[in-house]
């Protein structure tokens, strides 16, 4: 049992701040007047997360939102059946060994995903690691990533997106949607992806 005031926020400052962040998130879209509401703790930016670091991890949470929608629509296409159960973390794992039982759309043979897909799956499975810190509220490991350096969970989320671009091209090509010239197909998709500056 614990001494003290108790703050079902969070253990500490930073818990807290990630807390606040969540909650302004939510409570900001329904009201953009939230951030003048000075009675509130979460309208505060002392209050919450770094803005830099919060938009990072808002990326992080829709990349990934994106790539299971993408994930499971592929499925569908293909006359695969996913379960509802099935989070991202199994989609990603089971992805490969699926969908090359499977013939390409275009019907020229069996879908076969190339070698690069081993690198963007590695990708896939780190995005997967930081939603999860996000969803189920592992505040250690969200903060970890947040505090070490505020340029490295941008570069995360940056690299998260070009893995989803990377994603959808691969995907797109190998199951026989994306018919086109490889050359011009790949300068899209190098257009879509998000590059350092």
């Amino acid at each position: 049992m614990a001494t003290g005031p108790i703050n079902i926020a969070g253990e500490t400052k930073d818990d807290q701040r990630l807390w606040n962040t969540y909650l302004y998130w939510a409570r900001g879209t329904l009201d953009p007047t939230t951030t003048k509401n000075h009675v509130l703790n979460i309208s505060r930016q002392g209050q919450r997360i770094p803005a830099s670091a919060a938009t990072s991890l808002q990326i992080i949470l829709f990349v990934s939102f994106a790539l299971e929608y993408r994930l499971r629509r592929v499925y569908e296409v293909l006359g695969l059946r996913s379960r509802k159960r099935d989070g991202l973390g199994i989609l990603i794992d089971n992805f490969r060994k699926r969908i090359e039982a499977m013939p390409r759309l275009d019907g020229a043979r069996l879908i076969r995903l190339p070698p690069e897909w081993a690198r963007v799956q590695a990708r896939l499975i780190e995005l997967n690691r930081l939603r999860n810190a996000l969803v189920h509220g592992n505040y250690a490991s969200v903060l970890r990533e947040t505090a070490v350096n505020p340029r490295k969970i941008r570069q995360k989320a940056r690299a998260s997106f070009n893995a989803l671009v990377d994603t959808i091209r691969i995907i797109n090509q190998a199951i026989g949607y994306d018919t086109g010239k490889q050359r011009k197909t790949r300068a899209y998709y190098q257009q879509l992806k998000v590059l350092a500056r």
